[in-house]
């Protein structure tokens, strides 16, 4: 498989690639004159928004979840012999994890966020920590789905040759 996995520092790769992104969209909202619409509608509807944030992050999370169940009914099949051989098999299973446990914690701070965000002074906060954690989550997902898609395919594959079946030429019956 592809290095997608990157293995112990998985994690912090999309936080950081997360971080990074929110960063750059709050420089081009800034740069756009868009920061002002932005927090006015959080302000104004945020607990619409986080509610939003928490349908669509649960569903997907079951996604998640269906994609793991896939994969380990799919997993003990002598087709897989190459990647449970493979040096990457854990980091292949920490990105389900991963994914798991991140939208997981997106999902229940988007339900915090929606009662957090009646207090005015810490709005604009409580979005920027959502909106990282739900980058996390994303690419998280992301990665997870790249592993679903590898999963399926060697599924679908031929897989090995049987082995050779003995064929009976002649016929003897048994007698009692």
């Amino acid at each position: 498989m592809r290095r997608i996995f990157l293995g112990k520092h998985m994690r912090l790769v999309d936080i950081v690639l997360g971080v990074g992104f929110l960063l750059a969209m709050a420089a081009l909202f800034n740069r756009l004159g868009l920061t002002d619409l932005i927090v006015g509608l959080v302000c104004k509807d945020g607990t619409t928004l986080y509610g939003s944030f928490v349908a669509t992050l649960a569903s997907l999370l079951g996604f998640a979840i269906a994609a793991i169940s896939i994969t380990v009914g799919l997993v003990s099949s002598p087709r897989f012999a190459v990647l449970r051989s493979s040096s990457q098999y854990g980091n292949f299973w920490l990105a389900f994890i991963w994914a798991i446990q991140s939208l997981g914690a997106a999902t229940v701070v988007s339900l915090i966020a929606i009662f957090v965000n009646a207090i005015p002074v810490t709005r604009l906060w409580v979005l920027l920590v959502a909106l990282v954690i739900i980058m996390v989550a994303t690419l998280s997902l992301l990665r997870s789905g790249i592993a679903l898609i590898g999963v399926l395919n060697v599924a679908r594959s031929p897989g090995p040759e049987p082995p050779p079946t003995t064929r009976v030429t002649e016929y003897h019956p048994v007698t009692p």
